[in-house]
């Protein structure tokens, strides 16, 4: 951390004795300014990636800063080693700087990355910590229309989360949607969805800022590219968003959206409708999807499933360029949030590890399958599959164990090799996690073994899709050597396969030259392997 003084133009270094070896973040002034609120995490050997990741342990501390830069009275605020506050976050003081209120996520015994997280507060003066917003029992989440499910954010809370000085607002995912909540200081309270009017429906929103009785955000959905909104008197859920950016295109008219659905397996692995949401045991086994259908198709138009990364991440029903473009296209396309994704609870997300490979699978083919029956000009002769990450992991395993129904797959910086993967990834313990093995790096004939077991790679002989490989040569989360596997793999079997190879480019291929080309690659290859 550095400390500016802006009133004699200096900048230094802030020097906290006994913490040489941690990395801070997130610091927060309190409203005196008598006092900063950080977090801090001591760096391990070797060092884990941290983007996306909310297992590692950190703590909170509260110090003083001494005129020349040197931080002075530190006090841990939460301890690391605890299971609750095993990993916190985005610490924001209260206004009257009585307590600091944080994001925490428990350690899980298969150290998933990311978990259900609860709302904290830390009273500064008893040192009394209280939980705000804390998890959910799974067979209490009916209705996901309705139902809480949990706290579930990759941003931060905002900046001035605060309502006066009883309540509190964020943003989290619900089933399809990222939503902002309001909840009740005074807890542990569920939050109630805070702009739920017909302007908001089928929309997600992402919060820009608050102030007094306005906000500010964006708002989107499948077929509505972002706009800005500021809304006046949101408390009373009676205020009208007014528009603030300029009018943007619309595809309403060239996009037909149906869901977000819930879906459960059947005994024979084909997707059923849950509207029955009196059964807990048909609760927890429910995942959802989303379908984009090009109005007007002809008769054979192609479908594609498109499974989500992490894997504990999620499809939501904001704007995506690419998909657009794909839909836009000629291509159905079917977002699967598998049991494991975010925003369904903590039960379902925990239910995936030690199962990929085989439920998250199982769950997108279900959800192809739905997504068919939609529609009578789908042809399911012309099914491929699109996915990065552990969505090119099921990708690949969907060619594999699927020939007859997958015909073509883009797959960009996918994992085909768990096992090669954990000696060249920055988060080996992702590799042990999801396989099943624990929270612990520990290689063993047995432990390769399994990951090996649970890769694509296991199916490859049986791929007879043609595949467009999309690699960033600089991923450090996914080597690019992943991509070689099933390169080498697939020639082997005689099978069509291209490599676009993005110098420079990291894991998510999101900067200008690979965003862009990769979408436009993905379509021309789909176009030619499904439509041609």
């Amino acid at each position: 951390l550095f400390w500016a003084d802006l009133a004699a133009g200096t900048i230094k270094r802030l020097q906290l004795k006994d913490y040489s070896e941690w990395s801070l973040a997130d610091p927060q002034w309190s409203p005196a300014g008598d006092f900063v609120v950080a977090t801090g995490r001591k760096l391990g050997e070797p060092p884990h990636g941290l983007r996306h990741c909310w297992n590692r342990p950190s703590n909170l501390l509260k110090f003083d800063i001494s005129p020349d830069g040197q931080a002075q009275n530190i006090q841990l605020l939460t301890n690391g080693a605890d299971k609750i506050d095993f990993c916190v976050r985005s610490p924001r003081i209260h206004p009257d700087g009585s307590g600091v209120i944080y994001l925490a996520a428990e350690a899980t015994e298969q150290n998933v990355h990311m978990t259900t997280q609860r709302v904290r507060c830390h009273y500064l003066e008893t040192g009394v910590k209280e939980t705000v917003v804390d998890t959910v029992p799974q067979n209490s989440i009916g209705d996901l229309n309705v139902d809480f499910p949990g706290v579930y954010t990759f941003s931060n809370l905002p900046s001035s989360p605060f309502v006066g000085q009883s309540m509190m607002v964020f943003e989290t995912m619900w089933g399809f949607r990222n939503v902002p909540v309001i909840v009740p200081l005074q807890g542990p309270s569920k939050p109630r969805l805070l702009l739920n009017g017909e302007a908001w429906r089928g929309k997600s929103v992402t919060l820009l800022d608050i102030f007094n009785d306005s906000l500010l955000c964006t708002r989107s959905g499948p077929a509505t590219p972002p706009e800005v909104c500021l809304v006046i008197d949101f408390l009373s859920q009676k205020g009208e968003p007014t528009v603030l950016s300029p009018a943007a295109r619309r595809f309403d008219d060239k996009i037909e959206v149906c869901g977000p659905i819930d879906l459960t397996l059947d005994d024979d692995d084909h997707p059923r409708l849950l509207s029955d949401f009196t059964k807990a045991e048909e609760r927890s086994g429910r995942f959802q999807a989303l379908a984009l259908l090009p109005k007007g198709a002809k008769e054979g138009s192609p479908l594609l499933c498109f499974p989500h990364g992490g894997p504990h991440a999620a499809h939501s029903m904001a704007f995506s360029t690419g998909v657009t473009a794909l839909v836009l296209s000629g291509f159905a396309v079917v977002l699967v949030n598998y049991r494991g994704s975010i925003g369904l609870g903590q039960e379902s997300l925990l239910s995936l590890p030690g199962h990929v490979g085989d439920n998250d699978v199982r769950e997108c083919v279900a959800a192809t399958r739905w997504a068919l029956s939609l529609s009578s000009t789908a042809d399911e002769r012309r099914v491929g599959v699109i996915g990065g990450s552990h969505g090119g992991f099921l990708g690949a395993h969907l060619t594999g164990q699927y020939p007859n129904i997958f015909s073509a797959a883009v797959l960009r910086n996918p994992v085909v090799n768990i096992a090669s993967m954990s000696g060249g990834t920055d988060i080996a313990d992702w590799c042990f996690c999801e396989s099943g093995l624990g929270s612990k790096v520990r290689y063993t004939d047995e432990s390769i073994a399994t990951m090996f077991r649970k890769s694509p790679l296991a199916h490859a002989e049986k791929v007879r899709a043609p595949t467009l490989l999309q690699i960033g040569d600089s991923d450090r989360r996914v080597p690019p050597q992943q991509g070689m596997e099933w390169l080498r793999a697939l020639r082997r079997n005689g099978v069509e396969v291209r490599v676009m190879w993005y110098k420079g480019a990291e894991h998510g291929l999101v900067d200008a030259v690979s965003g862009d080309d990769s979408w436009a690659q993905a379509i021309a290859w789909l176009t030619v392997h499904l439509k041609g």
